[in-house]
């Protein structure tokens, strides 16, 4: 349910927008060869963007079950890139 996760993030004018886009290329063949899409993503090694929650009972605030273990690094993550043309993979 990827798609869909990624689908309830992109409003619904740009949902338009993107079908308008599709619909005018959709004749394209030739064109596409002039065409390369690229995309980057930041991977976070030791943590993540989200606040973490625990619940607990007062009593138990510092027990080993509650507490979620951290890691110190200097390098927060990884960026990845990627590309592909028409009928292939980039480098």
């Amino acid at each position: 349910m990827i798609i869909l996760a990624a689908l309830e993030r992109v409003s619904r004018d740009n949902r338009k927008k993107r079908l308008k886009w599709c619909q005018a290329r959709k004749s394209w063949n030739e064109e596409w060869d002039y065409i390369i899409w690229s995309d980057e993503f930041r991977f976070l090694l030791f943590e993540n963007d989200e606040q973490q929650w625990v619940w607990c009972k007062p009593h138990k605030n510092y027990d080993v079950d509650g507490l979620v273990p951290t890691a110190k690094s200097s390098n927060d993550g990884v960026m990845i890139w990627g590309c592909f043309v028409k009928n292939k993979l980039g480098l």
